[in-house]
């Protein structure tokens, strides 16, 4: 009985406020699905391919060249190994003085068996034993493009010249990200270069395939690196297998889809509030029926299951809106960056990402829904045949909101990949929630105490008054457009600071180029060649080495209790160099400088954020693996390193004594006037005359890592958008809630003689306060919010952006007013006999 009467009054009843909460509710659930859905299809695409990624089953790193033994040991175990050598190189045009012909490359020297795993497709298509016979190269696309080369033409790296043979259009063993191209040549061909002199900052890597299924070849490796545990302990190579393939894209794929996700729960729980007030609206819709089934003796079980119902049907219909628009947009966007991310669409983790986002907007659904169903149902059938406001509902109401909340949360968090970040994120909603609710109820008392004290006024005073009138929704408007505003805040200023952080001039002191692997040898000469550029300002020049963190005390690296933004310090290998007296520029936090003839035990100097970081300080031992032997430094002070001047810093500097004689090579900062033909003159007479050494131009990274930052931009503004057409849905919904109430008032004032004019004066100083208010809570969320999220993702300040935060007042006014006033054209054709009726 219940569904026949829920059905038969559904199919002639108009959707009013429930179909805008049917839009909050399928666009918060298209996000969440979308998101999940590309990100589980691209990590799925990852895990298919890892072997590849790996080149191998076992990949075994090290800055130094690796022992022949090595290979030994793993060609004895049944394994096909193959050499690789990477560094960081020019590549030249041969041929050719023109500075601009040349490129920084990620240059890897290669043997006759790579690739173990994956493929190296070319173009034009040929053989890859003739693309990488002797003095041959293949390169990415993108080197082509840049140099303006073809397939035939002469290029050169150090002082070896190479014929480019074709195009690697897909490269294998490529899970690392790199702000370079690839260049790949044979390893023979690299050797005889010039490039790997004593110190150079370079990887040797040794691929390991073993035959058999995945489970053999995995178990296999997983042995052998036990077995060179053992063997070699203390070598400070880094062993990854298939499990460790691309921790970099994947941490940047999973990062980027945590990021969005919760953007796009934001969106749905901003969404609930939509559906509550639409939820509302379609219960005061059906006050009659609920007063005639009461009248007929129907039960309120009997009631509440036939609105439930109805309810139930709506919302499901949304969020399966919402499942199949997610669905959609997965395989749209996946189908459309198939040759980017090199993976396709994936069903099966498109529709369990779907489930989970349907289970999400049910709950949401669920935790919006039950009040203002609740407070519907308690209203006395009188009310309801006279077309009145019914009451605000009693004090059981919300042991059932908060229930069905936590249990949204439950799921939530459980069901994330990050549940740490997911956890913080949602907790973190309630206070900017409670924040613009707060703000809400500030206005209406803050109106009541106005409105008693405005003896004149006319219309003013009746405006001020409707904002503090019992039941007045003041506090659901500022609370559902501001939460809408303060996420579109938040991107926005977000937004705009890594804009301004990445395209912004060269900081004031900042170098213009970074020059690296130059020979202690070839330093004067370096000098000599700067000395005779008008256009240079400065150079500063320093020993560089490579280390890598062993342990901290008597603790291992890989056991260290380091918090979450200092863990980068403790994998891989970072920059080591060696200082005498101390610097000007070097402000110490704790301890002493060492003298400039030091010759002791070795000490070192450590940045005091990765010392805060580590629970470390002055007195504390760190063992560093240096040039493949671990060295035990004693910390003798910790220094504040400016890390955003872009200077020449070091998290790690050393005295002078133990390494001042070991093998390394020089790195070297040189200012210049900042003209880019002057810098392009000065990066070609250095690298003519030093093959070896390698040019950097911060303007370019500058200028690289801003257009990343300018297309994360356009995803960032459609989440935001996302947002702001939420917090529009939620404000609609909530006027469409009063209109019942508003229509009432325009009669009540119409019978007492007021205008149209007068009305929409009443209602204009009604929606200014409104908006005002709920522009300047925005503002303060957003402000908030991102300083935080500019601390947690740069360590950096939020630079002051007034026109930004005065367009989001200024838009939650326009929004206000136009939305408002569109939504109360109904109300002013309300007339006097028709409330006294009570016809609807």
């Amino acid at each position: 009985m219940a569904a026949r009467l829920a059905w038969r009054d559904l199919r002639g009843a108009a959707l009013g406020g429930m179909g805008i909460a049917l839009a909050c509710l399928m666009i918060g659930v298209a996000a969440i699905a979308a998101v999940g859905g590309m990100r589980a299809s691209v990590q799925d695409g990852i895990d298919a391919q890892r072997r590849a990624m790996l080149g191998g089953d076992l990949a075994i790193e090290s800055k130094d060249p690796l022992p022949d033994g090595l290979r030994r040991f793993l060609v004895a175990g049944g394994a096909s190994v193959s050499r690789q050598i990477a560094l960081r190189s020019m590549l030249y045009k041969a041929d050719s003085d023109r500075p601009g012909d040349r490129l920084l490359v990620d240059l890897h020297g290669v043997d006759s068996a790579w690739p173990l795993a994956g493929d190296a497709p070319l173009s034009p298509a040929m053989p890859l034993a003739r693309a990488l016979s002797p003095q041959s190269a293949i390169a990415e696309p993108m080197v082509l493009t840049r140099l303006h080369l073809r397939a035939g033409d002469r290029v050169r790296i150090g002082n070896r010249a190479l014929t480019l043979r074709a195009a690697l259009t897909t490269v294998p063993d490529a899970g690392s990200i790199t702000l370079a191209p690839r260049v790949t040549v044979p390893i023979d061909d690299l050797q005889q270069a010039g490039l790997l002199s004593a110190g150079v900052l370079a990887t040797w890597t040794l691929h390991a395939a073993w035959p058999g299924d995945d489970a053999q070849r995995q178990a296999r490796a997983m042995a052998v690196e036990h077995d060179l545990a053992q063997r070699f302990p203390g070598a400070g190579w880094r062993l990854r297998d298939i499990r460790d393939a691309s921790p970099g894209l994947s941490r940047m794929v999973d990062q980027t889809a945590q990021f969005l996700t919760l953007l796009g729960l934001t969106a749905l729980l901003l969404g609930g509030l939509g559906v509550s007030a639409g939820v509302s609206a379609w219960m005061m819709s059906r006050r009659r029926l609920i007063g005639v089934l009461s009248s007929l003796g129907a039960s309120s079980a009997l009631i509440a299951r036939i609105i439930g119902l109805q309810i139930g049907v709506l919302c499901f219909g949304g969020i399966a809106m919402g499942v199949v628009l997610g669905v959609l947009c997965a395989w749209i966007g996946l189908s459309l960056a198939s040759g980017l991310l090199g993976v396709g669409p994936d069903i099966a983790a498109m529709l369990l990402s779907a489930a989970r986002a349907s289970w999400i907007g049910i709950l949401t659904a669920l935790v919006f829904t039950i009040g203002p169903i609740l407070r519907g149902l308690r209203v006395p059938p009188a009310t309801l045949f006279r077309d009145l406001p019914g009451s605000e509902g009693g004090p059981r109401i919300w042991p059932w909101t908060v229930g069905a909340a936590a249990l949204l949360f439950a799921v939530i968090v459980l069901t994330a990949g990050d549940r740490r970040l997911t956890a913080g994120f949602a907790l973190t909603l309630l206070p900017t929630l409670a924040f613009l609710l707060a703000l809400g109820r500030l206005l209406r008392w803050s109106a009541a105490w106005l409105a008693v004290r405005m003896r004149h006024g006319g219309v003013m005073r009746l405006g001020v008054a409707m904002l503090a009138r019992q039941g007045a929704g003041a506090s659901r408007l500022v609370l559902g457009l501001g939460a809408g505003l303060c996420g579109l805040a938040t991107i926005w200023l977000v937004e705009g600071a890594l804009i301004d952080q990445f395209s912004r001039a060269v900081p004031e002191g900042a170098p213009s180029f970074y020059f690296i692997d130059i020979q202690p040898a070839d330093l004067s000469r370096f000098q000599m060649i700067l000395r005779s550029m008008p256009s240079m300002r400065g150079e500063a020049d320093l020993p560089s080495l490579r280390t890598r963190v062993m342990r901290l005390n008597d603790t291992s690296a890989e056991n260290a209790p380091a918090t979450p933004r200092t863990q980068w310090a403790l994998k891989g290998d970072h920059g080591l160099t060696i200082m005498g007296a101390r610097p000007d520029d070097i402000r110490l936090t704790a301890g002493q400088w060492w003298s400039a003839d030091y010759d002791g035990p070795p000490l070192l100097s450590l940045d005091a954020g990765l010392a805060a970081g580590w629970h470390v300080g002055v007195g504390d031992h760190l063992t560093l693996n240096v040039l493949g032997r671990d060295i035990d430094f004693r910390i003798a002070n910790l220094r504040q390193v400016a890390w955003q001047s872009l200077r020449m810093n070091f998290a790690f500097v050393a005295s002078p004594g133990l390494l001042s004689h070991a093998p390394h090579t020089m790195v070297a900062t040189v200012r210049t006037d900042g003209d880019p033909t002057h810098d392009a003159d000065i990066l070609a007479a250095v690298t003519d005359a030093l093959p070896g050494a390698t040019g950097i131009r911060v303007a370019d990274v500058l200028a690289t890592l801003a257009a990343m930052v300018r297309r994360l931009s356009i995803a960032l503004t459609a989440m935001a958008l996302v947002l702001l057409v939420s917090g529009l849905l939620v404000l609609c919904a909530t006027l469409l809630a009063e209109r019942p109430r508003r229509r009432q008032d325009a009669a009540i004032l119409r019978a007492l003689g007021a205008s149209d004019t007068q009305l929409r004066l009443i209602w204009l100083v009604e929606f200014t306060g409104v908006g005002a208010l709920t522009g300047l809570g925005a503002v303060i969320g957003g402000i908030t919010l991102a300083t935080i999220a500019m601390r947690l993702l740069l360590n950096a300040p939020l630079p002051f952006m007034p026109l930004r935060l005065l367009a989001v007042i200024v838009g939650a006014l326009a929004l206000m007013f136009v939305v408002g006033l569109l939504s109360l054209r109904e109300s002013l054709r309300a007339r006097p006999a028709a409330l006294l009726r009570g016809s609807s």
